[in-house]
């Protein structure tokens, strides 16, 4: 059985040594400029998004009653308690 990929070996001569360290950072360049995209669309679609229901007048959050707590509750009897074991 032969093994496919041995591992990287970097050319040895000078200028192509340089074409792959620039083409390296030209890649890195370009995929952190998409990131920076990505992130820049998320932050505009999330600020529209909050922007246009407030413009439009939607309800916003209701301010928090540390004495409110919001659930479905239901009173059970002391004797009608499961029993752990």
């Amino acid at each position: 059985m032969r093994v496919m990929f041995t591992g990287f070996s970097p050319p040895r001569h000078p200028l192509a040594r340089a074409a792959l360290g620039l083409g390296a950072l030209v890649l890195i360049g370009v995929f952190s400029v998409i990131g920076l995209a990505v992130a820049s669309l998320a932050v505009l679609a999330f600020t529209g998004r909050s922007l246009w229901q407030r413009l439009r007048g939607a309800p916003t959050r209701r301010p928090h009653d540390p004495r409110i707590i919001e659930g479905e509750f239901e009173i059970v009897q002391p004797g009608r308690l499961p029993r752990s074991r």
